[in-house]
């Protein structure tokens, strides 16, 4: 029966392939991975798969804790992981609520309370005073320079 171990604590030069060569000093490797970001860089962990549960425990006891390029290596039996309340989910697409745009906003779509009438008489409002129109006082014209009179 195959055991899946977790690997962490990687350094960033490790790839699948290192990686693969390094647990089949201890046993037969069926599965190998690297994590990485979507930009092409190492999460510093990864997954390695031992055949027999045996080879796994002797992976565990010669990695774990074993300094790798100046870095403590982790090397334990993988968990699955847990699903938590607030955890990011990837994106499922358009839901089939049919309303577009950036959703319902008010949350609590039909259950309105006192915040705002749903039907509400228009507002009135108070009327206007006139306004008082002034003209605007007449310009003077500038003096013109000598010189401006000179070529006009």
């Amino acid at each position: 029966m195959t055991r899946r171990l977790y690997v962490g604590n990687l350094p960033w030069s490790i790839d699948t392939e290192s990686l693969k060569e390094m647990f089949q000093e201890v046993g037969e490797v069926t599965f190998a991975q690297v994590k990485y970001k979507p930009d092409g860089k190492s999460r510093g962990f990864g997954f390695v798969e031992m055949s027999t549960v045996e080879e796994a425990e002797a992976a565990i006891k010669k990695f774990d804790g074993m300094d790798l390029q100046g870095r403590t290596v982790t090397v334990n039996e993988a968990q699955p992981r847990p699903q938590q309340d607030g955890e990011r989910r990837p994106y499922q697409g358009h839901q089939g609520d049919d309303r577009g745009g950036y959703g319902n906003r008010d949350r609590s779509f039909g259950q309105r309370d006192d915040r705002r009438p749903r039907h509400s008489e228009p507002r009135q409002y108070a009327e206007a005073a006139p306004m008082e129109t002034t003209e605007a006082p007449a310009a003077e014209e500038a003096p013109m320079d000598d010189d401006m009179e000179a070529a006009a």
